[in-house]
């Protein structure tokens, strides 16, 4: 019993009675520093979702932004495409166009190339015609020499249409056929009942074609009908 009051005393009783006196404090301080532990542990967590949130927002925003400006580049560029190729069909169109063009013109001078040359030979050849229709009453065997001369002169008649000819140059048959104003170029118009109405009755001047084209139209005089007779 001695031993237990020196190891205990009053001194280690009251410092034993004082710590027991202390513990709900310390309790209370502990519980304390727990909740402030585990509030600010609760305060950082929400404070990183909220971080973590904030930056997911700007990355979606940064990553809209980034889609729309590349959304928008690429409709531009679709822009510029789309005019581009308009521009390019364009040229190509102008192009195939001025090729063919080019091609009806060489076409064109291949096959008529002589027209202005065979036109003006047209009045030597009407020259011919005035003067064989003139002397053909008078070219008889009474007068020799200008029955000759009139031979001479249908002979070269002959040559110059053969020449006209080989350059695919032909002379229209063009009375008693029915009028064409595509053809014909109408002088007059007469009645004759010996006729067809509307053919052509005279030839003033001889028309002529290049190949499928018309070269000169014939001047000539039309048949009208007749008036009936009451």
């Amino acid at each position: 019993m001695i031993a237990t009051a020196r190891r205990t005393g009053p001194g280690g009783v009251a410092r034993q009675f004082g710590r027991v006196s202390n513990m709900p404090a310390f309790a209370g301080a502990t519980r304390n520093s727990v909740r402030s532990f585990h509030f600010t542990r609760m305060t950082m967590e929400e404070a990183k979702k909220e971080e973590e949130t904030k930056e997911e927002k700007t990355e979606e925003k940064e990553e809209e932004t980034k889609e729309s400006q590349a959304l928008k580049a690429l409709a531009e560029k679709e822009k510029e495409f789309d005019e581009l190729k308009k521009n390019y069909l364009t040229t190509l169109a102008d192009m195939q166009n001025l090729r063919t063009r080019t091609t009806n013109d060489v076409n064109s001078a291949k096959k008529y190339g002589g027209q202005s040359f065979a036109k003006s030979m047209l009045e030597v050849a009407d020259n011919f015609t005035m003067a064989l229709n003139a002397g053909k009453e008078h070219a008889t065997d009474a007068n020799p020499q200008l029955k000759t001369f009139y031979e001479g002169m249908i002979m070269t008649e002959k040559s110059l249409l053969k020449a006209f000819a080989s350059n695919d140059v032909t002379k229209m048959e063009s009375l008693g056929a029915k009028f064409d104003p595509n053809l014909h170029d109408a002088m007059f118009a007469y009645e004759d009942a010996t006729k067809e109405p509307d053919t052509v009755g005279q030839v003033v001047k001889d028309g002529y074609m290049l190949k499928d084209r018309v070269l000169r139209a014939a001047q000539c005089g039309t048949v009208k009908a007749s008036p009936k007779k009451d």
